[in-house]
């Protein structure tokens, strides 16, 4: 068995509410949870394999561009590169072979900027203007991302990174076997509210029968309202002051009310409309309902789900996007039939979990991993949320490492290996990574205990972020 694949997800670098982001001082050092990680990780490794060269794959959301500023973020990023990575000077740490990064909603913008920043020498395995990528061509055929290529550099290190968008597969020889990675974002109505829109106007359908359809009609509405508001001067400030808005609700008001200004601005700056009163107080109208729409519909994300691990929505999304454009995916990239054997990971939601879905496409139940996500969403901290890293070998099998979850009742959450294949079930990928921390159990037990130092000592910081966005929002209001 020869381990090929860690899978981790949703760090949100530069988030106020990421556990990787400083809560003071300088945001390019490393917090002390990704240093013992690192460490813990790299002779994690080594136990299960020596000679392991494993390729990292960041599931989406490695930088959070909706709340922080691209520079922070990139910071952020860097520092948490040089805590998981070998190098010249951290030569213990874990030698990855390369990194493989499929964009989420919240660095969506990313991948636009690959699309229109390829080189006419880059590999040219699909359209120059395609919204989407294969899922199973060679790492080596794929593009790579400038921007994680340059943060990799400033980490000292030149490990490429190649991109695929929205999923990244793997399989076996004869095709009996396959993964599916996807961030997780197509999963929720929301995300696809273009196509619902177009279909509602055209009388067409309103499910994408293609992952390059549904991406044509949303990748702009996706970056938009999650991945561009940080870059984006006062408003950006004005989010990144209320982390989540949704969770203070003088900031909630504020925001939606300078969100739907904003649009009417822009929309009289750059159409050919009478720039008179009725005008501009009808287009506020129109833009307000929308705003109102979008967060209301974004207040019910699975994400603010704090103690379901999948809503009935997310799983119903899943069949959608699985039995639907990745089975014509399938088809495309020279896969007659579904697999006999499916696995999906994905990220998104936060809350890690394992399982198995019946899926009407596939033959058999489809093994589902969720990898959680390094953030604390609520001022909660009795929630499912939490992060876990995905090991998968060169057999495909999987096997899933419990990183941690939030203190329960002051309780320090111990890390532990799960999969979902059930018991009695014979998993060499999951039997290795048992036997691997056990050997390792005390390191694992340091991550765990600054683990809880960190989701508290985040609490507390989300605390007073939200008592500044409310007493904010509200001499705002008074100023108007």
């Amino acid at each position: 068995m020869t381990l090929n694949y860690i899978c981790i997800s949703d760090l949100h670098c530069g988030a106020e509410n990421s556990l990787l982001t400083p809560n003071e001082g300088s945001k390019s050092e490393p917090v002390d949870l990704i240093k013992v990680i690192g460490t813990a990780l790299a002779d994690l490794v080594k136990t299960i394999d020596p000679d392991a060269n494993p390729d990292l794959i960041l599931l989406g959301d490695a930088i959070d561009l909706s709340f922080s500023p691209p520079a922070i973020a990139n910071a952020v990023l860097v520092g948490v590169l040089k805590s998981l990575f070998g190098s010249a000077e951290s030569p213990h740490l874990c030698p990855f072979e390369r990194v493989i990064f499929v964009p989420g909603n919240h660095d969506h913008e990313l991948w636009t900027a690959e699309r229109f920043s390829k080189k006419s020498d880059a590999p040219q395995t699909f359209s120059y203007w395609s919204h989407t990528t294969p899922a199973f061509k060679a790492p080596e055929d794929m593009g790579t991302s400038n921007v994680l290529d340059e943060a990799l550099t400033l980490a000292g290190l030149s490990t490429p990174v190649h991109v695929y968008y929205p999923n990244f597969g793997l399989r076996n020889a004869d095709h009996s076997k396959a993964i599916i990675l996807h961030h997780g974002h197509y999963f929720e109505s929301l995300y696809l509210s273009m196509s619902r829109l177009g279909a509602a106007v055209s009388g067409g359908h309103s499910y994408p029968k293609t992952l390059e359809v549904m991406e044509k009609a949303n990748g702009a509405f996706v970056d938009f309202i999650w991945s561009t508001v940080g870059d984006s001067g006062q408003m950006g400030s004005d989010v990144s002051l209320a982390y989540q808005y949704l969770l203070s609700g003088g900031a909630a008001a504020y925001f939606q009310r300078r969100i739907a200004a904003l649009l009417t601005t822009t929309m009289l700056s750059k159409m050919p409309l009478p720039q008179v009163g009725p005008v501009r107080d009808t287009l506020q109208d129109i833009n307000t309902g929308i705003v109102d729409y979008v967060a209301g519909s974004f207040g019910q994300l699975a994400r603010f789900s704090y103690q379901t691990s999948l809503t009935y929505d997310t799983a119903g999304g899943i069949a959608d996007y699985m039995n639907g454009p990745t089975v014509a995916q399938f088809k495309q990239e020279q896969m007659d039939e579904p697999p006999n054997d499916m696995s999906l990971i994905f990220g998104h939601t936060h809350k890690p979990f394992e399982d198995r879905l019946a899926l009407d496409a596939y033959p058999n139940a489809v093994g589902v991993v969720n990898t959680g996500g390094w953030v604390l969403d609520t001022t909660l901290l009795a929630t499912v949320e939490g992060a876990s890293a995905v090991f998968i070998d060169d057999d495909l099998n999987v096997g899933v490492l419990k990183l941690f979850a939030p203190p329960a009742n002051g309780e320090t959450i111990p890390v532990s290996v799960s999969g979902f294949d059930g018991p009695g079930t014979e998993n060499p990928m999951v039997d290795k990574l048992k036997s691997a921390l056990a050997a390792t159990q005390e390191q694992w037990d340091k991550v765990a205990e600054v683990a809880a130092e960190t989701y508290t000592a985040k609490q507390t910081h989300i605390i007073k972020l939200l008592e500044a966005a409310d007493a904010e929002a509200r001499r705002k209001e008074a100023l108007l």
